[in-house]
């Protein structure tokens, strides 16, 4: 009885778990608009190199302020189709970030779509679907 009750409950945690990261994980057009389309100038900040999604932190002056945008992006393992490589983005170096704003208004929130870089490079990340790169 010790044995199946203590099944019983590794299951349960399993499944916790799995159902968790099922929730943390959403589709672009829930959050995004691609009628929201942003472009924003600045430093890299900070990069998130995770699963299920990538977040890139541009600090962008506003008005004589700095303001830290947060793009979210496709998992790592999908930018090797893209030619873009975590080394490719040292923190404090310019960067031009085109992608679309958050769909509820949520200030400097964004999807990445391409970034420019300082020397004219540009990784095209996304298309004007990004709903079709995450194979939703």
């Amino acid at each position: 009885m010790k044995l199946s009750r203590s099944r019983f409950l590794l299951a349960g945690v399993a499944l916790c778990s799995v159902a968790t990261t099922a929730l943390a994980h959403h589709s672009f057009a829930g959050v995004f608009d691609v009628n929201k389309p942003v472009t924003v100038t600045g430093t890299i900040a900070k990069i998130e190199w995770i699963n299920p999604h990538s977040y890139f932190y541009v600090d962008v002056k506003e008005k004589g302020e700095t303001v830290r945008w947060a793009f979210e992006s496709l998992p790592p393992s999908m930018f090797k189709h893209t030619g873009l490589k975590r080394e490719m983005l040292p923190l404090g170096a310019e960067v031009t970030v085109n992608g679309y704003a958050a769909k509820d208004g949520t200030k400097a929130l964004g999807w990445v779509k391409r970034f420019t870089f300082a020397d004219g490079r540009v990784i095209q990340v996304t298309g004007d679907n990004p709903a079709e790169a995450e194979g939703k």
